[in-house]
């Protein structure tokens, strides 16, 4: 679909539309949690602890965002992936609650839920992106319009639902195209998404350096690798390490297979990707030991170097 050309004849109407819109942008756009956010404040629900007093292994990773709605199906994990809850979180506010049936959801609600719901919030608006990102990707579509250089001229006219509004227009032709640009993710729409290999490297290190430091599914997988955490497991002979589709919000999961032939054992293991500490599933003990701090501390800091690696691709493709 061809994004919206408003032609000459109607400039006048479109600048006095634009500077109308300007005017009512509120001074604070709505604030919206993420889908991950939504998985950590169930996993700290009391029928999410319940599951893990009891050794079920809940897990969240059967989650989906639909509009305003998380809907966060909580599994177990350890031998059977039986049902435990559905919860469902509206993110514009954090409230956690489960369906009452004909009485309505039933709201659901902890000091430890609280104290998170503020401090979510407080992180997604340090998340966003500037409205000086969003000039830099709508830079960056020119080309896919086939607009010269010498005839293009960007703007930001507002923010709605967490959504910049943008324009880019190409003086030469007198034609103008109507996007939005995602705060959150970087994506750019206007009819179709738009898509290239620089939107996609610019998008990544805008999300990069707009969030903490983190560990990727590869890091994790690196880390159990490492010959000092098979050794903290029975038989690290024959070793083989997979990456489990289960897992929980800051969580990676693997499966570890040691031991060789009829010795084969399973290890179910998950590495938290934002400290890098590793612990067993199940019993829920903790892997530990100096050479293990050591290698944590290894992926820890190349986290760090990426983020810090993606703020100069930044400087370079949006100076």
């Amino acid at each position: 679909m061809t994004p919206l050309a408003i032609r000459a004849a109607r400039a006048k109407t479109s600048a006095l539309a634009i500077a109308l819109l300007v005017c009512v942008i509120p001074a604070e756009a709505e604030i919206l949690l993420s889908l991950h956010d939504a998985q950590v404040l169930v996993e700290h629900t009391p029928d999410f602890l319940r599951a893990v007093e009891r050794g079920q292994c809940p897990q969240t990773s059967d989650s989906i965002l639909n509009g305003f709605i998380a809907t966060v199906v909580v599994r177990g994990g350890c031998r059977r992936f039986d049902w435990i809850a559905n919860l469902y979180v509206d993110v514009r506010t954090g409230a956690v609650s489960t369906d009452g049936g004909t009485s309505g959801p039933i709201a659901i609600e902890t000091r430890d839920l609280a104290a998170l719901r503020t401090k979510f919030f407080a992180t997604r608006a340090e998340e966003r992106l500037t409205p000086s990102d969003a000039m830099c990707l709508l830079g960056k579509v020119p080309p896919a319009l086939q607009i010269r250089e010498s005839c293009r001229r960007v703007k930001i006219i507002g923010e709605e639902d967490g959504m910049f509004a943008g324009t880019i227009e190409d003086t030469c032709l007198d034609v103008i195209y109507q996007l939005t640009v995602d705060r959150y993710s970087g994506a750019v729409a206007g009819g179709m998404v738009y898509r290239s290999a620089t939107l996609g490297d610019i998008q990544q290190s805008l999300v990069m350096v707009h969030s903490p430091a983190r560990l990727t599914v590869e890091d994790a997988k690196r880390l159990v690798e490492a010959p000092s955490v098979l050794a903290e497991l029975k038989d690290a002979r024959c070793s083989k390490v997979e990456v489990d589709p289960l897992h929980n919000a800051d969580e990676v999961w693997l499966q570890v297979s040691t031991g060789c032939g009829d010795q084969a054992m399973i290890n179910r293991l998950s590495v938290d990707v934002q400290t890098a500490a590793i612990r067993v599933i199940g019993p829920n003990a903790n892997l530990d030991s100096p050479m293990i701090r050591q290698a944590r501390q290894t992926l820890l800091e190349e986290a760090t170097t990426r983020k810090a690696a993606a703020a100069e691709t930044l400087k370079k493709e949006c100076r």
